[in-house]
């Protein structure tokens, strides 16, 4: 801000000098460079805040994708016309391509997924929260979380009329694809059974060893080899440092702030994207279809 500022009165004496007559051209536009330097090094600064919430490599990868009548269109339309221009042979006629394009859009309207329908037999990938009356992700706060991109302390959620807290419950999210993704959010995990832990994609973490106690019959008990097969993640408040226990653990960290929503969206995007990739790398049989429950 002080060297803009700082730019913006030499730019202003130059206009002055200008009008007097003792303007300098050289000066000028090694002024303009300075301010161009400038710019450039705040976009970069910007940038560098920024999270991204898709690549080019989580767009392809996203479940359900289907790039067949792409590529079919490719070769078509590009390849086919090459190899017939290289043989001699006749370029196809209007007709006949205004009849291919009306059979491409018929197929591509048969397979692909209509948007906000839900994919019939997919798999429910499930996240545990903690029971914690201290933690600040429950049951009670996570769907908003999630779904929204909004945070409330799970206290103030609970003042809330209507509101109460469930051990179960299901979070919907749209897939790149269009589909609906079912996900099943439980703070009680001594109830899950064998088949369910092997859905078990994410667990959200207090930093308390007790946490795991028990978990799938004991096999689950260390962080160290419960975050082999889970994501984990811990969300905190922004104002508060990330306590030593869980710096040393294999887990995401997520920080939210009670006022400024527009950081949340942040943070939520910044989980599915964790997510996202965990299940594409670890879990890949919770990204295609299958019986759910």
């Amino acid at each position: 801000a002080d060297k803009l500022e700082e730019l913006k009165l030499l730019r202003k004496n130059m206009k002055r000098k200008s009008m007097e007559g003792g303007g300098n051209e050289a000066d000028e536009k090694s002024l303009d460079k300075a301010f161009i330097t400038l710019d450039r090094e705040v976009l970069a600064k910007l940038r560098g805040d920024e999270v991204p919430s898709q690549t080019r490599s989580s767009v392809l990868s996203a479940p359900g994708a289907d790039f067949q009548l792409v590529l079919k269109l490719f070769n078509d339309r590009i390849l086919r016309p090459k190899e017939n221009d290289k043989h001699g042979s006749k370029k196809p006629s209007y007709a006949s391509t205004s009849s291919h394009r009306s059979i491409s859009a018929s197929s591509a309207n048969s397979t692909a997924i209509t948007p906000n329908k839900p994919s019939v037999g997919r798999v429910i990938p499930i996240i545990i929260v903690p029971s914690a009356l201290t933690s600040f992700i429950s049951t009670i706060n996570i769907a908003d979380f999630l779904t929204t991109g909004t945070y409330m302390l799970p206290e103030d959620k609970r003042k809330e009329p209507g509101v109460k807290a469930e051990r179960t419950l299901m979070v919907s999210r749209t897939l790149h694809s269009g589909a609906i993704q079912m996900y099943k959010v439980v703070d009680d995990p001594s109830k899950l059974s064998e088949s369910d832990w092997g859905r078990v994609a994410a667990v959200f973490v207090t930093g308390q060893l007790w946490q795991f106690k028990g978990w799938n019959a004991g096999k689950y008990s260390s962080p160290v080899t419960l975050f082999q097969s889970v994501l984990g993640v811990h969300l905190t408040l922004d104002d508060r440092a990330v306590d030593a226990t869980i710096q040393s653990w294999n887990c995401k960290v997520l920080k939210v702030n009670k006022f400024k929503q527009h950081l949340n969206a942040g943070a939520c995007k910044e989980f599915w994207t964790y997510l996202d990739d965990f299940i594409r790398i670890n879990k890949p049989h919770l990204a295609s279809s299958g019986p759910s429950t």
